[in-house]
């Protein structure tokens, strides 16, 4: 039973990562999921397998990600977060800053999101441009197989691709 609770820690700090990422590669991250990351791993720091954790963030090509959320974690919220090797502070200067604007400004709403039509497929359009640095950090995925799993999951509900939903 250990065992289990040992995997089962593990897999919900990596669902929990996974699960921000997404979020943050399609609109933002809150100050509510820093939150929650920091008191996730605060809570079970001493159940996960933290090599299984940090191997799966770098095969998944997320540790600018993931070391962003740590700083953000520990200067904002006083938190020092769980030691990885490959987890340093951001290597790229501007991605803290970046990440730390959107979320704590969070992103001006765009007058035509609510809009119909042709409208709102040009704002999905430009927004996903928008977002393209967002979904380098968390995604390995190439951009076409991206717009290929956006096109499929649109052709399943047609109406999405012009209609709010």
């Amino acid at each position: 039973l250990s065992t289990f609770n040992f995997q089962l820690s593990t897999f919900e700090i990596l669902f929990l990562l996974r699960h921000m990422a997404c979020h943050f590669a399609s609109s933002r991250n809150t100050l509510r999921d820093i939150v929650d990351w920091t008191l996730t791993c605060r809570a079970l720091q001493d159940k996960v397998d933290w090599e299984l954790v940090e191997k799966t963030i770098v095969d998944y090509s997320m540790t600018e990600y993931v070391s962003t959320l740590n700083t953000i974690a520990e200067q904002r919220l006083g938190f020092q977060p769980p030691c990885l090797s490959v987890i340093q502070s951001p290597s790229h200067p501007d991605t803290l800053s970046l990440v730390e604007k959107d979320l704590v400004y969070g992103s001006p709403e765009a007058d035509d999101k609510k809009a119909d039509g042709l409208a709102r497929l040009s704002w999905k359009l430009r927004r996903w441009r928008a977002l393209a640095w967002k979904r380098r950090m968390v995604l390995s995925d190439s951009s076409l197989k991206l717009v290929l799993a956006s096109l499929t999951s649109h052709a399943e509900k047609p109406r999405s691709i012009l209609h709010k939903q």
